[in-house]
This record gives C-alpha cells, structure tokens and sequence, in this order.
C-alpha cells in the first residue's frame, strides 16, 4: 500500500463510525459506555470504591466489577440499583440520530420534582398550537 492509500486512525475511525452510526449494537453500546461513566464519575467524586460501593449494596465486590465491565451487558436494573445506592437517581433524555430539522420538535421526558410521574418539554423553538 502506498502513502496516497494509507488512512490514518481517524480517518478510518470516522468512515467506520459513519458507517455503523445506525446500527442498534453501536448505539446500545454508547448508552451504556455514558452510564458507566456516570457511576464512575459518581464514585470518584463521592470517594467511593468498587468494593466499599458492593459491600454498601451488600453485593460481591466481582458483581460490581462485571457490570461495570466491557464485556457485561448491564441492564436498566443494576444500573438503577447503583444510582440509587450512590444516592443519585437515573434520567433519561432523548435527542435526535441525525441533524435536527428546524421545525422537529425536540423532546425530553424527565421525572417531575415532586413524584414519579413523567413530565414532557417541548423544544423553545417548536410552534406554539
């Protein structure tokens, strides 16, 4: 391969990542990668460790360890379960795949301060009925 037909890393990476930006796996795995880093982050600034966090959700410390692994698939409920023995409640926001069409309205469900009800915001921008 000459040097004209040599991509670097980025190039490469950004042709792969345009091509698998739709794919269900890739975008389940930035979910989950941005929780992680969530309780990560949650963790340090608390000053809690992996084994003083198990122990608190009287987990095995290697449970802990394996959700917040690469190779485990966590799911909404250990998720839930970490947040809440941090202190901290999970939320979910929602945003679109591609570049936002001026007129698409944007919509974030978050729960409402003083219950467990869901409250919906539309977009500023959106058209007012």
């Amino acid at each position: 391969m000459n040097s004209k037909e040599e991509m670097s890393f980025s190039e490469w990476f950004t042709q792969k990542s345009e091509e698998y930006k739709d794919d269900p796996d890739c975008l389940l795995e930035e979910v989950l990668i941005h929780v992680t880093d969530a309780i990560c982050v949650e963790m340090e600034r608390q000053g809690i460790s992996k084994s003083d966090l198990a122990k608190k959700m009287e987990k095995p410390p290697s449970w802990l360890s394996r959700i917040l692994g690469s190779d485990h698939n966590m799911t909404f409920r250990s998720a839930v379960l970490i947040f809440q023995a941090l202190g901290c409640r999970m939320r979910i926001g929602l945003e679109p795949l591609y570049e936002q069409d001026p007129h698409q309205k944007v919509v974030t469900i978050q729960p409402a301060k003083n219950d467990f009800s869901s409250s919906i915001s539309h977009d500023m921008n959106a058209k007012k009925a």
